[in-house]
């Protein structure tokens, strides 16, 4: 009697251990995994992967086209009279094309701050990450919800694994503002 209480007993124990155990906060625990401190005021490494294409096409065509003829010949008797032609055409066509092509790449890391655990699952995260390069700023902020199993080990999550993500990236500068033309050609191309 007393080996199969022992049995049980270790059998229990391996199980616990192999399976995990769950704590208040229905987290589940293991003795062979890396416990991850995922609450509120952590850090958490985001590694954005963007990429992102599209493209539009459209082509229409029409044609209208209409024609009335008349032509009177004499016979017989009436054959004396001059042959009568009357005839009018109209034609009318549109001929439209149409297409639209956008890609956008945008790979970085950031760094985000746990703001709130909404559940035992559900964590919501806001990052902001600023560069000064020669006087050129770029900034890059944030913000989403991150299943805790989306968490590496490592405390990274990729960006493509973020619900209701908001990533934006802004550059302001001599860089950034080298793709405008130059004020007066852009008031006279408006004006043109």
């Amino acid at each position: 009697m007393q080996k199969i209480l022992y049995t049980c007993a270790g059998i229990l124990l391996v199980t616990a251990a192999l399976y995990g155990q769950t704590d208040s906060t229905n987290q589940v625990y293991s003795l062979f995994t890396d416990q991850k401190s995922l609450n509120v005021g952590d850090i958490l490494t985001i590694y954005i992967m963007e990429f992102s294409s599209g493209a539009n096409q459209a082509a229409t065509s029409s044609e209208n086209k209409n024609d009335v003829g008349l032509d009177a010949k004499g016979t017989g008797s009436l054959s004396s009279f001059p042959t009568m032609g009357l005839d009018f055409g109209k034609s009318k066509g549109f001929d439209g094309k149409g297409s639209t092509m956008q890609k956008g790449n945008l790979t970085a890391k950031v760094s985000a701050l746990i703001t709130e655990r909404v559940n035992a699952n559900i964590l919501r995260i806001e990052g902001k990450r600023e560069v000064n390069v020669n006087g050129d700023k770029q900034t890059i902020t944030l913000s989403g919800l991150v299943r805790v199993q989306d968490v590496s080990a490592n405390n990274i999550v990729y960006s493509y694994n973020i619900a209701d993500a908001q990533i934006n990236y802004k550059g302001k500068g001599t860089a950034s503002g080298a793709k405008k033309p130059w004020w007066p050609l852009r008031l006279f191309g408006w004006i043109i």
